[in-house]
């Protein structure tokens, strides 16, 4: 580091040099100096720390915090481990988009499995994704399956219907605890992903788009069924 008198008379060798005719970028190659250089010594102001030293002090002061504009990291931890030893402990559901013959709109079907017996708990078609309509399901299904309070955990993913209000509320009245997968991983709510994908590749499914609600739903009751056999076919087994 060149100290502040060597920097002074630089800058004024530099200075008469210019004013004798000759370029301010030649004489700072002549002195072995970038322009840029010159240019900040020119500038008022005294010199307290290296940039590094700024940073511990402020680390030290507890200073270093996100300052930009964007939403700062946070840490994302797997999902507790849930086990089923039988029926009616832990269920997944999840929304799976049913094309329709108007491109961009869809139908959307809304699945519940029991993940011990695979067997298909719920399940409804709407022409939206709502928080509202799956917890209406999930009321019909704690009724008819006469769950108890605190025997079933739900498992999904991050979706908006899954953490609206309506469903956290209902899920909490039910007394059914919630578990969710981190955001952007589908590996863990696999069952849900698994089912879908089995029933959107079954000879079954249509090769058309959906042209009314009511045919989704007379076609998907018959997949479901048929994959309900399978599953108790499994079960047994």
């Amino acid at each position: 580091m060149i100290p502040l008198p060597e920097r002074q008379q630089i800058v004024h060798w530099v200075d008469e040099a210019n004013a004798a005719g000759a370029r301010r970028h030649k004489a700072c190659e002549l002195l072995g100096i970038a322009p840029r250089s010159l240019q900040r010594w020119r500038q008022p102001g005294e010199y307290i720390a290296s940039e590094s030293t700024f940073y511990r002090v402020l680390r030290d002061a507890k200073q270093l915090k996100h300052r930009q504009a964007s939403r700062p990291a946070t840490a994302r931890h797997k999902p507790k481990a849930l086990q089923a030893t039988a029926p009616n402990q832990l269920y997944s559901w999840d929304i799976t988009y049913l094309p329709t013959t108007i491109k961009g709109v869809f139908f959307y079907l809304y699945l519940f499995m029991d993940l011990y017996s695979r067997k298909i708990v719920g399940w409804q078609i709407y022409e939206q994704e709502s928080s509202e309509w799956a917890a209406e399901i999930l009321h019909d299904i704690a009724q008819r399956e006469g769950i108890d309070r605190d025997q079933v955990a739900l498992h999904s993913d991050n979706g908006g219907p899954m953490k609206g209000a309506t469903m956290l509320a209902t899920l909490q009245a039910l007394g059914i605890m919630p578990s969710f997968s981190r955001p952007a991983v589908s590996n863990d709510n696999p069952y849900s992903e698994s089912l879908f994908k089995t029933l959107k590749y079954r000879p079954e499914y249509p090769g058309k788009p959906f042209s009314s609600a009511y045919g989704a739903n007379i076609r998907t009751s018959r997949m479901i069924l048929l994959s309900e056999d399978i599953a108790d076919d499994l079960f047994v087994q």
